[in-house]
């Protein structure tokens, strides 16, 4: 809130005096543009860095040092703004006239790689990301020191790297190793400190140490909120990591009610297709299911669905689980025929294209349950027969998360025979629904 005005100034008086292609010109662009990033201005800092880049590669050459620190100001801020798919050529494009320019051991090529690393976990190539962070890492530590800020901040990105590669203990310690000196060598309340105490809090939850966590998590988006802003993008962050910690520890109005608030920001600073706001639709949606306030979730789920048709597609995978979802929670609601198309689309979809997936079946047995629920028992039986058959079947791929489905695509034919009159049939299924719930109790004991 201080630079942002000076560097307007600036810029004003600059371009007055000089030429809009003068280097002082340009480097208070960039400067105006990088705390229009820092304030989480996207929408303002993205055509500034693009209109700096352009002019200074016109100017000056792709490989000048102003030309490349903007270039990589460009790719990251493409990453904050959740498009890491085009940061990605911009960060390596930056990475390889770095190094030729200046070498692979220059502190500013040293960045460049980390920031290059971060893109490629959120592009999901965790395994590129791990070695070109441990690499970078090394070089660090020999280069600047094993305190100095920027191997401290490598050493935060590695543990959320190991974190993503499911290396829970290795995260941890790293997460608590880089806390413990960025405290002492920044202060409790320096950004970088507060990213990698939140890292630690997440890294908890995910251990199943919510007793951990949770204080971690709240005094990070205390005092996250308090230097940044509440709607500032790290502190919406840090707001929907700590409700997801509420989620997951049981305290489901907590987790709503901050939800709920997150998600209000980030519709109104990041806008209604970004993909944390889509995230945090989601598990709001979730949580108001769990605790079966289902029309509440209802236009959530009608949102992701118009998404993703929208972005991904109408036949996609996308729509066609949005679709199951949404058939879903109306079958709770009892709006049954209004599930029912719903449901056909899915299955369809899934049958088009994805015919051997897990969630193909599942969409079957929940257009069953629409049929048996409309008295079409006859259209119905096949259908959530065949389905549960088919989960079972594919049981070792349906998720940990998820293996609900399958006692529940049981208890749908038990309803549909008794619904249907037929005692014998209905027997015979809440026999086997019975065993295949005494051996889930079996395998759960320790």
């Amino acid at each position: 809130d201080q630079a942002e005005p000076l560097f307007e100034r600036t810029l004003a008086q600059r371009q007055a005096q000089f030429r809009p292609t003068h280097s002082q010109t340009l480097q208070t662009l960039d400067g105006l543009a990088s705390a229009y990033k820092a304030a989480g201005q996207l929408d303002k800092a993205l055509p500034l860095f693009e209109q700096t880049y352009n002019t200074q590669q016109a100017r000056f050459g792709p490989d000048h040092p102003h030309t490349l620190a903007t270039l990589h100001n460009l790719g990251m801020a493409y990453l904050a703004a959740g498009q890491p798919a085009k940061a990605l050529p911009l960060l390596e494009q930056a990475v390889e006239r770095q190094t030729s320019q200046f070498g692979s051991n220059h502190p500013d090529t040293l960045v460049f790689r980390h920031n290059l690393a971060l893109v490629y976990r959120d592009c999901g190539r965790l395994q590129e990301a791990v070695e070109l962070l441990e690499n970078t890492l090394e070089m660090q530590q020999a280069q600047l020191g094993a305190d100095h800020p920027h191997t401290l901040q490598s050493m935060n990105s590695l543990g959320s790297v190991y974190q993503a590669t499911r290396q829970p203990a290795r995260a941890l310690a790293l997460f608590e190793q880089v806390l413990k000196e960025q405290q002492a060598k920044l202060g409790p309340d320096h950004a970088h400190t507060l990213a990698t105490q939140h890292n630690l809090g997440m890294a908890y939850v995910a251990a199943g140490q919510a007793a951990h966590a949770l204080p971690l998590l709240e005094q990070a988006v205390k005092k996250q909120a308090a230097q940044f802003g509440s709607d500032h993008p790290e502190t919406l962050v840090f707001m929907y990591n700590l409700a997801v910690a509420y989620r997951d520890s049981g305290q489901l109005e907590k987790a709503q009610s901050l939800f709920e608030a997150t998600l209000a920001k980030q519709q109104a600073r990041l806008g209604l297709e970004h993909p944390q706001t889509l995230i945090s639709m989601d598990n709001l949606a979730h949580v108001f299911e769990v605790q079966a306030q289902f029309d509440k979730a209802e236009p959530l789920l009608w949102s992701l669905l118009r998404h993703a048709q929208q972005s991904d597609g109408p036949q996609s995978i996308a729509a066609a689980h949005r679709l199951t979802n949404l058939g879903f929670n109306l079958l709770r609601q009892l709006q049954i025929a209004k599930a029912e198309p719903l449901l056909r689309e899915s299955l369809h979809l899934f049958e088009q294209s994805f015919p051997d997936a897990w969630e193909r079946y599942q969409a079957q047995s929940l257009l069953g349950a629409a049929l048996a629920g409309q008295k079409q028992y006859v259209a119905a039986e096949p259908l959530l027969v065949q389905s549960y058959e088919g989960l079972k079947d594919r049981e070792a791929k349906i998720p940990t998360t998820r293996k609900a489905v399958l006692p529940e695509a049981l208890q749908r034919i038990v309803q549909l025979y008794d619904a249907w009159g037929k005692p014998g049939p209905a027997a015979e299924w809440r026999k086997k629904s019975a065993e295949a719930m005494a051996v889930e109790k079996s395998a759960a004991k320790p």
